[in-house]
C-alpha cells in the first residue's frame, strides 16, 4: 500500500506540473520560507512542516463520529439494510483563502482538510437504525484504514463555516458471510444466487477496500461540527497491485483535470469556486465508483466488486 501511495502523490504532482508549464513560476519567498508553485493558484503552497507531517502542531485533534444506514449490493442483487457506524480520529486544519480582485473587494472563503485513523463497522445485528432480520444472507465486518477529507466553503462568522466536502479512504476488512448452499440459492432459470456467488467469491480473508464520501459540513463554533453526507466503498474480491495502480493513476489524472478547472472557476467567480470543487471533485470518485462495480480495476477488465452505499450523519469534535 505504501508504494501505492506513493506512485499516486507522484503521478498527481506531475499532472499538476503538465497542467501548469505554460504558466509556471517558482518563486521563494524568503519571509514565511514557502514555494509558490502556481502563478494563477496563491492558494497553493508547499509547507513542508505542515502539508507531510500527520503530527504537525499546526494541526488540531480532531475526531469525527458518524452513523448512518447502508445497503450493500453484489452483482446487481441488494442484500438489505444494515448499520453503518465509522470512528475517525486524526487532526484538522482550517485556513482562510483570500481571493484579490481587481477593482472589487476581496473575497475570503474558508479552506478545510483532515486525515486520521479509521475504524468503521457495518452490521445487521445491532438493530440500532436498520430492521433487525434475522436472515443468514445478511453480512456484517468491521474495518481499520485511513481518511483523508478537503473541503472548500463560506465564512458564517470568525469561528464558523459550512463546507462543501470530499471525504477518501481505504482499509482493510474481513466480512462476516456465512450465507452457504441450499434450496434457495438457485434463482430463475438455474442461475446462482449472487448471495452464494459472494460467500465463494469473498470468504473469509481479509479484504482491501477504498471509498468516497460527499458531504457537507457545518460548523455554528470552532470546537464542533454537524457533518451530513453520502458514501460509496468498494470492496474489492482480490487486489492486484499493478491493475488497481493503473486505475488510480487514470483517476488521479481525472481529479488533477477536475481540480485545475476549479481552481480557474474560483478564481474569476469566487462564490462559485467551494460549488465548483465540490461538484466536479464528487463526480469524479462517483463515475469511477460507477465505472468499478463491473470492473473493479477500471480500465482494466476485471472482476465484480461489492458496492455499499450509505447516508450518514455526524459530529466532530475539534480540541
Amino acid at each position: 500500500m505504501t508504494k501505492k501511495l506513493l506512485m499516486l502523490f507522484i503521478i498527481l504532482g506531475i499532472t499538476y506540473t503538465g497542467f501548469g508549464q505554460e504558466e509556471e513560476e517558482v518563486e521563494k519567498n524568503e519571509e514565511e520560507d514557502t514555494f509558490e508553485i502556481f502563478e494563477d493558484d496563491d492558494s497553493f503552497e508547499l509547507d513542508f512542516d505542515d502539508d507531510f507531517e500527520f503530527f504537525s502542531l499546526k494541526r488540531q485533534p480532531m475526531v469525527k463520529i458518524n452513523a448512518g444506514i447502508a445497503n450493500p449490493n453484489y452483482l446487481g442483487q441488494d442484500f438489505g439494510e444494515v448499520d453503518h457506524f465509522k470512528f475517525i480520529f486524526g487532526f484538522s486544519k482550517v485556513k482562510d483563502d483570500v481571493i484579490k480582485r481587481k477593482d472589487k473587494d476581496d473575497v475570503i472563503l474558508r479552506e478545510y482538510e483532515d486525515n486520521g485513523l479509521l475504524i468503521e463497522s457495518y452490521n445487521h445485528r445491532s438493530d440500532l437504525l436498520s430492521d433487525y432480520i434475522d436472515d443468514s444472507r445478511q453480512f456484517s465486518m468491521l474495518k481499520f484504514g485511513y481518511s483523508m477529507s478537503e473541503g472548500n466553503g463560506y465564512k458564517l462568522g470568525e469561528n464558523a463555516e459550512i463546507l462543501l466536502m470530499r471525504e477518501t479512504g481505504f482499509g482493510w476488512q474481513k466480512l462476516d458471510y456465512s450465507y452457504g448452499v441450499g434450496e434457495d440459492s438457485l434463482g430463475v432459470a438455474g442461475n446462482i444466487d449472487p448471495r452464494l456467488k459472494l460467500n465463494d467469491t469473498y470468504g473469509s480473508d481479509v479484504r482491501f477496500s477504498s471509498y468516497y464520501q460527499a458531504g457537507i459540513k457545518i460548523k455554528p463554533i470552532s470546537a464542533v461540527s454537524i457533518d451530513f453526507g453520502f458514501q460509496q466503498d468498494l470492496v474489492y474480491s482480490r487486489y492486484m497491485f499493478w491493475h488497481a495502480a493503473a486505475s488510480g493513476i487514470v483517476e488521479v489524472i481525472a481529479e488533477g483535470i477536475a481540480e485545475k478547472f476549479a481552481n480557474k472557476i474560483q478564481k474569476s467567480s469566487p462564490y462559485v469556486g467551494p460549488i465548483a470543487h465540490f461538484v466536479l471533485k464528487n463526480a469524479i470518485s462517483y463515475a469511477f465508483m460507477e465505472l468499478r462495480k463491473k470492473d473493479m480495476n477500471w480500465p482494466i477488465s476485471s472482476a465484480d466488486a461489492l458496492i455499499i452505499n450509505s447516508m450518514n450523519l455526524g459530529v466532530s469534535f475539534h480540541f
